[in-house]
């Protein structure tokens, strides 16, 4: 709901809005390695480790070669016991000033705040999050463990100011900054932690770096069932694809400014000269945490090394950055019937 009230030369603006999102998953996508299984067949498994390609086309060329001969460097599959539901509250307020003093300057001011909770499964074990420093997979609801399973909720104050000042009857000069946030979609805020065990299992044989051949066409790999302590958390965690979320992760969010100057030639001609920038921070990235360097093989992974995981290992977290800036300018010639 929105309400306005005009005292004076304000003109006050505020309202609010609440959200009860429920998310039922039936889809088991998991780390997309499919119900019906996924077969990667990649170079490693034709090529010499470390040597050239195979002629003109070289990595085509070992890819197509795996493929012919039924030699996979990766078999894997998903499977979905639970099809859990996702729940989140998102609340939001503003309050905004329009103020004109005088016939000169005029200036919108106004906050907006957002607040989402950490999404949760709607039972135990719906969820789950891995912790790549101890190897650890924390389980939702169980334990010590809460159902966000340590994610933390997110939210952030949004500013936002505008200025003009008409200069004369025929020329003005604009102004403004802004911050605006936005949930992130793809499970950022954490659904994505409803597509691993204990709601999926992504059973992952080989790793698509090494120089080995794992599986065959006649078999996907076997899906080991795993029993849930009471504690919540399973040390050593299988070693199946699991997704990482940071306990805090940030709502990504964009700074927008700009600084425009305005003038009318005559009633029908306008131009405007404008600088616009834009900043964004805490965009959302997905980064590979389990992947070796070149030529090194599943030997290099850098969490097998650690702990003999060879599985992929995904952080989904709010931590990128963007930036923008552009110099403007545009002539207006206004005609008849509304054309320009």
């Amino acid at each position: 709901d929105t309400w306005t009230k005009t005292l004076g030369r304000h003109e006050l603006k505020w309202g609010g809005e609440i959200h009860r999102a429920i998310n039922e998953r039936s889809q088991p996508e998991g780390d997309d390695l499919g119900p019906r299984g996924l077969f990667a067949f990649l170079p490693a498994a034709t090529a010499l480790n470390g040597g050239p390609g195979l002629g003109q086309y070289g990595s085509f060329v070992n890819e197509f070669a795996s493929y012919l001969i039924g030699a996979p460097v990766q078999t894997s599959r998903t499977y979905m016991p639970i099809a859990p539901t996702n729940l989140q509250w998102q609340v939001a307020g503003f309050v905004q000033d329009r103020y004109q003093a005088t016939p000169r300057p005029t200036l919108d001011a106004g906050l907006r705040w957002e607040f989402y909770s950490a999404v949760a499964p709607s039972g135990k074990g719906g969820a789950s999050n891995y912790d790549p420093a101890t190897n650890t997979l924390r389980i939702a609801g169980y334990g010590q463990v809460n159902m966000a399973t340590g994610v933390e909720s997110q939210s952030l104050a949004e500013p936002r100011i505008g200025v003009a000042y008409r200069l004369d009857q025929n020329s003005v000069i604009r102004g403004g900054y802004a911050i605006s946030g936005w949930i992130g979609a793809r499970g950022f805020t954490g659904g994505t932690l409803s597509t691993q065990f204990p709601t999926i299992y992504n059973v992952q044989v080989g790793n698509g770096g090494s120089y080995q051949i794992y599986g065959t066409f006649n078999s996907l790999p076997p899906v080991q069932l795993i029993s849930i302590p009471a504690s919540g958390l399973i040390t050593p965690a299988p070693d199946q694809a699991f997704f990482v979320i940071p306990d805090h992760n940030p709502l990504p969010y964009v700074e927008n400014y700009n600084l425009t100057y305005q003038r009318e030639f005559s009633p029908t001609i306008s131009w405007d000269l404008a600088y616009v920038g834009a900043l964004g921070r805490e965009l959302p990235n997905k980064r590979q945490l389990n992947a070796a360097a070149s030529g090194t093989g599943i030997a290099g992974l850098p969490l097998n090394i650690a702990f003999g995981r060879t599985a992929n290992t995904v952080l989904v977290s709010n931590s990128a950055s963007s930036n923008y800036n552009a110099l403007q300018t545009d002539l207006t010639k206004r005609f008849a019937d509304g054309f320009s």
